[in-house]
């Protein structure tokens, strides 16, 4: 039962993995999960390293939703991050007037 517990938890780690540095970075369509990067990962899987896709694969979301999800997860976190720095950070902003000066 670990092990199933722990190719569950690679499997989401995989999906926000993929979907952050490979899919949002890349700027294509989130379908693309679906569409290529799980079938050239089975592919991958059972040409070299003689595994069972199916099972692995079946532990990787990347549906276009779920993409979507983790993105903006993401997103919102880091949103969140840079309100709570610069709420409890002191700064002033200095003005140039119209002359120049």
């Amino acid at each position: 039962m670990a092990s199933e517990s722990k190719l569950h938890y690679d499997g989401l780690l995989a999906s926000y993995r993929i979907a952050l540095m490979i899919i949002a970075k890349s700027g294509k369509p989130y379908s693309i999960g679906e569409d290529l990067i799980l079938p050239a990962t089975a592919e991958i899987l059972e040409t070299v390293l003689h595994q069972p896709a199916p099972t692995i694969i079946s532990k990787i979301p990347l549906s276009r939703r779920t993409v979507q999800r983790r993105i903006d997860a993401v997103a919102q976190d880091i949103e969140a991050t840079l309100s709570g720095i610069l709420k409890n950070t002191e700064f002033a902003l200095q003005g140039v007037n119209a002359a120049g000066e």
